[in-house]
């Protein structure tokens, strides 16, 4: 009967050791895929203010704001009125099929004396949250 005894007393560790390893695996596991979503969501959020401040660099220096400076971009626009927008798939291509990510440009023009002045809302948006905005101004003289 010792023998049978010690047999499971050796089992019983096994099965504990075994335990202990699984739980370890699978809170490894869930450490592993919380780095890779903090990751792509530090990657996404890179992307979406480099997106946004090189438009926004573009619309300052342009020499007029209509069209024009939508041609010194390399992003593909879609206008609809005074808004912009240009599509991208997940891996921050261009692309006209993607919808989930997007940079959107509003144009506002607001006459003052002597000139106008015109605001422009830049986001980045994917999955319809915001990932950066950026707002700036610009004054254009009367000529």
């Amino acid at each position: 009967m010792n023998g049978k005894s010690k047999a499971h007393v050796f089992l019983m560790e096994i099965i504990i050791a075994i335990l202990f390893f699984s739980i370890a695996a699978a809170v490894t596991l869930q450490l592993f895929v919380r780095a890779r979503q903090q990751s792509q969501d530090s990657v996404d959020l890179n992307t979406a203010v480099i997106k946004t401040q090189n438009i926004a660099e573009v619309f300052k220096a342009s020499d007029s704001v209509g069209e024009n400076w939508v041609s010194f971009c390399e992003e593909n626009f879609v206008r609809d009125g005074e808004d912009y927008t240009a599509y991208y798939n997940e891996d921050w291509f261009p692309s006209k099929d993607a919808t989930e990510r997007y940079v959107q440009v509003e144009i506002k023009r607001e006459a003052q004396t002597g000139g106008t002045m015109i605001t422009a809302d830049i986001s980045c948006v994917k999955n319809e949250n915001i990932l950066y905005s950026l707002q700036i101004k610009r004054y254009l003289l009367n000529q």
